[in-house]
């Protein structure tokens, strides 16, 4: 049940406390694979620990590197609980992309400043609304004695990097099209789902985040994907991809690749 509260000291919810009042989630229910290795004795305590704000993100432009507008810079970062979002980098008018969503531990007011000899602008999208677990320092301070918890959050940072290796990867193959079917099943690992017809993203695809993540401009993507069409390897029956057929052989020695780094 959602609490409107403050989280005091001890993780307990109190009504008096003088944190503004927020909605308060316990972050372990909301994503039960950060309790997979805490042991069963331990986790209705570990559960009163890990409570967190709420902060929600609607669709469109996100200033997610004000500080001022985002709360919770001064612990781990924040938790996204639900919803997906676009971080985009670039320097003129080239561009990569980065598409997140749940699970996904983010520290936006942590971008390159203004001292680095190649500055990139950052920009960020929310195209499903986002519902963020504040981990600020409070947070951390409750959750830093059950140390497997900590350990999983400092590992949804790393698989996080590894997922930008096997972008990479993806981008440095030799035409457009094994590039975006390529990307597309590397999506589908974490967004797919099994369906009759084939395996079908959830994630709202654009062309436009595809020429970003494959880094090839837009009208290549569009043919690239006309292309995939045309062979039956990808249709989109609802405006949604659903990919046919297995997977590209090189996609085992991407995630190996990725899981190296």
């Amino acid at each position: 049940m959602t609490v409107l509260a403050g989280v005091c000291e001890h993780g307990r919810i109190d009504a008096l406390s003088p944190v503004a009042l927020a909605e308060v989630v316990c972050v372990l229910d909301e994503d039960p694979d950060l309790a997979a290795d805490v042991a069963h004795e331990c986790l209705s305590t570990v559960r009163a620990a890990a409570r967190a704000r709420c902060h929600r993100v609607e669709v469109g432009a996100w200033a997610a590197d004000d500080e001022a507008a985002v709360p919770g810079s001064d612990g781990l970062g924040l938790l996204v609980l639900s919803g997906m979002c676009v971080r985009r980098v670039g320097h003129g008018d080239r561009h990569a992309g980065e598409l997140l969503g749940g699970g996904d531990l983010l520290r936006p007011w942590e971008e390159p400043g203004m001292l680095d000899s190649m500055p990139f602008a950052t920009a960020w999208r929310v195209i499903e609304p986002l519902r963020l677990a504040v981990l600020d320092d409070a947070f951390l301070q409750r959750v830093a004695p059950h140390r497997r918890v900590v350990a999983a959050l400092m590992a949804r940072a790393l698989q996080r990097s590894r997922a930008c290796v096997v972008n990479l990867a993806i981008a440095n193959e030799s035409t457009a099209e094994q590039r975006v079917w390529m990307q597309l099943w590397h999506l589908a690992d974490r967004w797919g789902r099994m369906t009759p017809a084939g395996v079908a993203l959830a994630a709202p695809i654009t062309h436009a985040l595809l020429s970003d993540l494959v880094a090839i401009r837009r009208p290549s993507v569009t043919a690239a994907i006309g292309e995939l069409e045309r062979r039956r390897m990808v249709s989109r029956p609802l405006g949604r991809f659903v990919l046919h057929g297995a997977p590209p052989a090189e996609r085992a020695r991407l995630l190996r690749a990725g899981a190296s780094a």
